[in-house]
């Protein structure tokens, strides 16, 4: 029988939190991602490709995890092709843009660098206020993602 391991139920147990915070800050609404498509005009943040509601991908900018502590909120979340999508993982946005050959090889640099602004203002204007909220919460997530995987460790023993 194969167990869980610590480190996932830690870091599922931090999303869980920063889900509930987003919610608390907001969360994300239908009509929100309608405001974001329209900020992007229904291309993908990224690559430039058009999109519609069915083909874009709602992507954190800032990570939903641990480290970064990304809430799933208005300003956080960027319209993304599926390619890009996978593409990028969890690497930060402005460097995935800067070298990414594979999704966005037949971009310039001219227009990378455009793309990293228009992510950049968004986040600015729409998230920074939420995620300056978040910071005077004063939250460890690195304390409770240790301390729940050290339970979980010594129960699995």
């Amino acid at each position: 029988m194969r167990r869980t391991n610590p480190g996932d139920v830690a870091n599922a147990f931090v999303r869980c939190i920063l889900a509930d915070i987003g919610a608390e800050f907001g969360g994300f609404t239908k009509k929100d991602w309608e405001k974001t498509l329209k900020y992007f005009e229904y291309r993908c943040a990224y690559t430039g490709k058009k999109l519609d509601e069915k083909s874009a991908v709602m992507y954190d900018v800032i990570p939903h995890n641990k480290e970064c502590h990304g809430l799933h909120v208005y300003g956080n979340i960027v319209p993304a092709s599926p390619a890009a999508n996978e593409a990028k993982g969890a690497m930060d946005y402005a460097e995935f843009l800067k070298k990414d050959t594979k999704v966005l090889g037949k971009l310039s640099n001219t227009e990378r660098e455009k793309r990293v602004a228009a992510i950049r203002k968004f986040l600015n204007e729409n998230y920074e206020p939420k995620k300056k909220k978040l910071d005077e919460l004063r939250i460890n997530f690195n304390d409770y993602y240790e301390t729940i995987k050290g339970m979980c460790a010594r129960e699995k023993k």
